[in-house]
């Protein structure tokens, strides 16, 4: 070691009078006893000829150790990103059309009806009108398959989309009478919270 740079040096000790096999590749291999052929790090193979890929090197070779050259159509460091993945994989469902990005994804054009990203979905009429449901309703279309959508209402709010709010005058409990004001009064509503109690002749209140 010297400053800041390590050199290392493989020095390989071959046995007095050793004839290694025959086509061993001794730039690579080497050996210690006659007949053997043992690889120096970087290479494998029963000659020491092959070089060893990066290690998860998976549509690559290499030239000298530790490469991983890619494939034509593959990328990538380990080049595990198809170049081609709508060739090789056909990934967008319903006639969908799709575009490589030219790293390795990939990008669907749906046709009509469908969306997704992947054009697996139906685009019913809550895609298409913009899941249009008010007040945290729920949009319902059966996936996609029905020809018309169905708001799931939040409690208290109705409407074909939830967009009308809870009636103050309503009970307010499971049990009791049919509004907050008391019976025989006539409860007005003055906004999606406020009522107003109209009382009968003899009695007064907020609540009558």
């Amino acid at each position: 070691l010297t400053g800041s740079q390590t050199e290392l040096t493989v020095v390989v000790v071959v046995a007095a009078g050793a004839e290694c096999k025959e086509g061993c590749d001794l730039r690579q291999g080497y050996c210690e006893v006659d007949g053997e052929c043992r690889c120096q790090p970087g290479w494998q193979g029963e000659l020491c000829g092959n070089c060893t890929r990066f290690p998860g090197c998976q549509r690559g070779s290499c030239h000298m150790p530790w490469q991983c050259d890619c494939e034509d159509g593959w990328t990538g460091r380990l080049c595990d990103r198809d170049l081609n993945f709508c060739g090789h994989n056909r990934p967008c469902h319903n006639n969908g059309s799709c575009s490589d990005d030219g790293s390795g994804g990939f990008t669907c054009t749906c046709a009509d009806g469908f969306t997704g990203s992947r054009c697996e979905e139906r685009a019913g009429p809550c895609h298409q009108q913009g899941y249009p449901c008010k007040n945290g309703g729920a949009c319902m279309d059966e996936a996609g398959s029905a020809h018309v959508l169905v708001c799931l209402c939040p409690r208290g709010f109705s409407g074909p989309l939830c967009e009308v709010p809870p009636d103050p005058c309503a009970s307010r409990q499971q049990r009791g009478p049919p509004s907050p004001c008391a019976e025989g009064s006539t409860c007005v509503p003055r906004g999606p919270s406020r009522f107003l109690c109209v009382c009968p002749p003899g009695r007064a209140g907020t609540r009558c």
